[in-house]
C-alpha cells in the first residue's frame, strides 16, 4: 500500500487560566551592603497576614547548583498534565504497513539510564568531599507569621563571610501564594 498519511495523530491545546487574585505580592526591606560578623534585620510586607518562611543563602552556592528561588504560586496553579486515557487499534494495523516504516518506529528510551549512568560517574570527579574551602552559609527561619497588616521583622547573625547573599521568602496566606527574593553584598571595610 502507498498510503503516506500518518499512522495515528491526536493533539490537544491547552487554556490558560490566571487567576491573579490568588498571587500574595511580597517585599523585602534589606540593606544594601552587609558586613561580616554584623546582625542584621530584614523586614517582611506583604498584601495580608500570612506565613512565611525565610532564608538567607551563599550566592555562589546557588549558583553551583542553579537554584531557583520556590515559586509556590506557580507550582500549586501550574498547568497539569493531560489526564485522558486514549484507546486505538494500532495494534491490528501495525502488521498491515509496509516498506520503510519498520525503521521509523523503533524501540527505545534508555537515554534515561545513559544520563543517570553518566551523572553517577562524574559525581566524584567535583571532588566536594576531598576538599572543603570554605564553610557554606545558609541562614533560616520559620514558619513565621507576620502582624495582621502583613508586615513581619527578622533578625540573622551573619558569620565571617564575604560575597553575596540572596534573602529568599515564600508566604502562603489560606489559598494565596507567593515570593521574593533580594540580593546583598557582604563586604569587608
Amino acid at each position: 500500500s502507498n498510503n503516506d498519511r500518518q499512522i495515528r495523530l491526536n493533539g490537544a491545546v491547552p487554556i490558560v487560566v490566571k487567576d491573579e487574585s490568588k498571587k500574595l505580592n511580597i517585599d523585602i526591606e534589606a540593606p544594601k551592603v552587609l558586613k561580616p560578623n554584623e546582625k542584621f534585620s530584614i523586614g517582611v510586607e506583604a498584601d495580608k497576614k500570612m506565613e512565611y518562611t525565610i532564608s538567607v543563602v551563599d550566592e555562589g552556592l546557588l549558583q553551583i547548583t542553579n537554584y531557583q528561588t520556590a515559586n509556590p504560586y506557580d507550582y500549586f496553579y501550574q498547568k497539569e498534565g493531560l489526564q485522558l486515557l486514549a484507546y486505538d487499534n494500532y495494534s491490528e494495523i501495525v502488521g498491515r504497513t509496509f516498506g520503510d516504516i519498520n525503521q521509523v518506529l523503533t524501540a527505545g528510551g534508555d537515554g534515561y539510564l545513559m544520563a543517570e549512568a553518566r551523572m553517577k560517574k562524574m559525581e566524584n570527579s567535583f571532588g566536594f568531599e576531598q576538599s572543603e574551602r570554605f564553610e557554606p552559609l545558609a541562614l533560616y527561619k520559620g514558619v513565621l507569621t507576620t502582624d495582621d497588616e502583613g508586615r513581619g521583622r527578622v533578625d540573622f547573625e551573619l558569620p565571617n563571610y564575604t560575597g553575596a547573599v540572596r534573602v529568599m521568602v515564600t508566604g502562603a496566606s489560606g489559598n494565596s501564594y507567593g515570593m521574593a527574593q533580594k540580593k546583598i553584598e557582604v563586604k569587608a571595610p
